[in-house]
């Protein structure tokens, strides 16, 4: 059966209280057209470099902000994909062009300084949720074979045991990776509230990747909000 929900384990916002997520589900796009976004990552590089200049960036507040959201479940080395995005973005190293929806992301993923990240969904047979690893689940990180297994309390997202992004934010997996010939996916936009992003921003940076599927990939694309006191999403 294919995935048809996300939720959240109520006792992430016992860890995490105010985590408040976007999910953006977009079908029938196409992921080989003809998208060049060059100019829009130059200037988010200029604007990085010019505002983060003699900035400590671990004082950062979405990079202090998620760093200690990784420390409450217990992560000390692992960072959210914002916070490598950046960090490779003012050193002059901008993300490889992968494809045309990946590269969207990332460069909105810069623009509004939020983690965003997306799952295939055609490759799902089970509802998605973002949950306690028990240390029995599969996860093949992103450019790996090998199959590990979660270290038990690590929050991830996981479809039935298949773990889709491992330690939160910080590593999608292989077998669900967003690839050219992907036509219906599910994207997440995360944030805490220590970042100081307020969950309109967050609606904002949703609805600009809904609109930007749209109007370069074609197909549909919507928007839901899910937080505590929302805590489910539908997928259909």
């Amino acid at each position: 059966m294919p995935a048809t929900k996300f939720s959240i384990d109520p006792r992430v916002f016992e860890l995490l209280p105010g985590l408040r997520i976007a999910v953006v589900v977009a079908r029938g796009f196409d992921n080989t057209v003809s998208l060049d976004l060059s100019a829009e990552f130059a200037e988010q590089e200029a604007r990085l470099a010019d505002e983060l200049e003699g900035v400590e960036l671990a004082q950062y507040p979405i990079i202090r902000a998620w760093r200690d959201a990784y420390k409450r479940f217990g992560e000390k080395h692992n960072r959210c994909s914002v916070e490598a995005l950046i960090r490779r973005t003012i050193k002059g190293k901008l993300p490889p062009s992968i494809n045309p929806l990946v590269d969207l992301y990332n460069l909105l993923s810069l623009t509004y300084e939020l983690p965003y990240g997306g799952e295939n969904l055609d490759v799902l047979d089970d509802d998605i949720e973002l949950t306690f690893a028990d240390g029995s689940e599969e996860f093949i990180p992103l450019g790996e074979t090998e199959v590990e297994h979660p270290p038990v309390g690590e929050i991830m997202y996981r479809s039935g045991k298949t773990v889709l992004c491992g330690s939160f934010n910080y590593r999608e997996s292989d077998l669900t990776k967003i690839m050219p010939d992907s036509r219906n996916v599910v994207l997440f936009i995360e944030d805490v509230p220590a970042t100081g992003a307020g969950t309109e921003k967050v609606r904002v940076a949703a609805d600009a990747l809904a609109e930007g599927i749209e109007h370069y990939l074609g197909g549909t694309a919507r928007v839901a909000m899910v937080d505590e006191s929302n805590p489910e999403a539908g997928l259909e």
